[in-house]
């Protein structure tokens, strides 16, 4: 839990939300810094725009890792087509 005492001692706290109801509590009301978007995979849930909106209105920021695509066509795939989602959601911000 973000809002347990342990997590108070670090300076960056990041999350990788795998559940839509996970992502949006992240994107809404946890107090954390970086959502990690898994982007190598198919999505197990679409990302809105609201919950997106909400977190960059927050200063909560996106990490894309990119890695695997460089490896693996299929992964290259995803990479595009899920940061292509996280861009249209939130409009380029």
């Amino acid at each position: 839990r973000p809002a347990d005492p342990a997590y108070r001692s670090f300076d960056l706290l990041a999350i990788s939300p795998t559940t839509e109801k996970l992502f949006h509590a992240a994107c809404m009301s946890y107090d954390i810094d970086i959502i990690c978007v898994p982007v190598t995979e198919k999505l197990p849930f679409t990302l809105k725009r609201a919950p997106v909106n909400g977190a960059v209105d927050r200063g909560v920021v996106f990490e894309v890792s990119y890695s695997a695509a460089v490896r693996d066509s299929t992964m290259r795939r995803y990479t595009i087509a899920n940061a292509n989602s996280l861009m249209e959601s939130c409009k380029g911000k």
